[in-house]
Parts: structure tokens; sequence; C-alpha cells
């Protein structure tokens, strides 16, 4: 399934809550690593390469759609506008403020 690029095929329970979170992430990031996207949640942007960033970026957008389709519509405001790198910084913030919130 690696670049498969086909969110439909795995199904998972959306987000909804920090009590699922743990299972959730779990669940997402062998989705993420099923489809090639692992780096955009462990490395870092290039920043000196034009193509090499345009590609980063669209990789990244991917790799938060996959996410967002597995996020609660009443979660989705707090994650729309992420790119993943922002995602891996502050998800344990997310899990913890945000999904408590709920």
């Amino acid at each position: 399934m690696a670049g498969s690029d086909n969110n439909s095929t795995y199904r998972i329970e959306a987000l909804k809550s920090a009590e699922g979170y743990l299972a959730w992430n779990t669940q997402m990031s062998d989705i993420l690593e099923d489809q090639g996207y692992t780096k955009y949640l462990t490395d870092n942007p290039p920043t000196t390469d034009p193509d090499a960033i345009t590609a980063w970026n669209q990789g990244d957008r991917k790799a938060l759609t996959a996410i967002q389709l597995r996020v609660a519509l009443s979660l989705i405001t707090h994650v729309r506008s992420m790119t993943v790198a922002v995602t891996r910084r502050y998800g344990p913030f997310f899990a913890s403020k945000v999904l408590d919130a709920q």
C-alpha cells in the first residue's frame, strides 16, 4: 500500500477525545508508515532546493489529509491548518489540552 494515497483503505475510529488518543495515534502511525509518510513525522523539511521543498509540502499535505480524515468533525478546527511537522511537535499538547476540553 505504500504511497497509494488511498485513504479509504484504512478503517479506524475517528479520534473523538483524549481517551482514545493513544490507540488512535498507534493506528495512525501504522497508516502513515504504510503510505510512506513517516518521514513527514520524523525528518526535517528541506530548506534550500525549491523542487524538494515543493515535493515535501505536497507529501506533508497528503499526510495531513490522512490524519484529518480520521479526526472527528468536532476536532477538525483544531488541526485543519496544521502541517504534519506542527502536529508532530504539538501532538502531546493537542492530546492533553484540546481533546480534554471536548
